[in-house]
């Protein structure tokens, strides 16, 4: 069981099976390892929290759109050779993604670029992957401490009233 961030690359478009001399499939021996935790009880709530969060993140919200596109310009037949509905298309990408930068920008506290080829051409954007796999762990540290805590006070012996007296 897995929990899956958004897929940037796309396997269809740039997978080793695109390519003409892709190696045949093969399959190497397992290693072998001691099994030290079992984190699989806890994939079903951390995937749940992980989706719930996805799901209002500004960043991942902007990605799926920038990923809707991409599979939507991928799946269609023809492309126009215009000249001027390409340059139409381009534009509407450019302001699109002027419009997430400076809302990320905006949340940063930094001011809002009136142009795209403002942006530094160092400019890297932070690693939200990265954050919410820090958040994920977080949660998976959560999980474990409370069930600790739980299994703590169920092994305590109980006291009665005799022993109160």
């Amino acid at each position: 069981a897995d929990i899956n961030f958004p897929e940037i690359i796309d396997a269809k478009e740039y997978g080793e099976d695109k390519e003409d001399n892709a190696l045949p499939w093969d399959k190497i021996p397992s290693a072998t390892y001691k099994e030290v935790g079992n984190a699989r009880k806890d994939v079903d709530v951390l995937n749940k929290k992980h989706l719930e969060r996805i799901a209002k993140d500004p960043e991942f919200i902007a990605l799926n759109e920038d990923l809707k596109i991409r599979n939507e310009r991928r799946d269609r037949k023809f492309l126009s050779l215009n000249y001027q509905t390409r340059k139409a298309e381009n534009d509407k990408d450019d302001a699109r993604r002027l419009k997430d930068i400076n809302e990320r920008f905006k949340r940063e506290g930094k001011k809002a670029l009136n142009d795209i080829d403002d942006l530094p051409k160092d400019y890297e954007a932070p690693d939200f992957f990265l954050k919410e796999a820090e958040k994920m762990a977080a949660d998976f540290v959560m999980l474990n401490s409370t069930e600790q805590d739980v299994s703590k006070e169920t092994q305590k012996p109980t006291e009665t009233v005799e022993e109160k007296k």
